[in-house]
């Protein structure tokens, strides 16, 4: 479970890092005014960005245990770590539903 975890620090740290030139890049490449050879420059810039740098390969992880299916976003936290969380008190301002 630890190379999972550890493998998204890798690739968040990628994506941050490349984030700002993916930006100014990609607004390059889709602006209509500049000739189109500029704007292949910079498309073919962005693609040889690593593929682990992109938005679309991060996953959203359990901060506790690394799950990656069922995270709620809100508390980046696994639902099986979340409700052990809430029934010991743990998350404030939450508590067991009774009617």
């Amino acid at each position: 479970m630890k190379k999972f975890i550890e493998k998204d620090k890798r690739r968040r740290k990628l994506n941050f890092s490349h984030e700002k030139d993916r930006a100014a890049l990609m607004a390059i490449s889709s602006n209509r005014s500049l000739p189109f050879a500029i704007s292949w420059k910079a498309r073919l810039i962005v693609s040889n960005f690593s593929s682990d740098s992109f938005n679309s390969k991060l996953n959203n992880r359990c901060v506790l245990t690394g799950r990656g299916r069922s995270v709620y976003r809100s508390f980046k936290l696994s639902r099986i770590a979340f409700r052990d969380a809430s029934s010991s008190g743990l998350i404030p301002g939450l508590r067991k539903a009774n009617w």
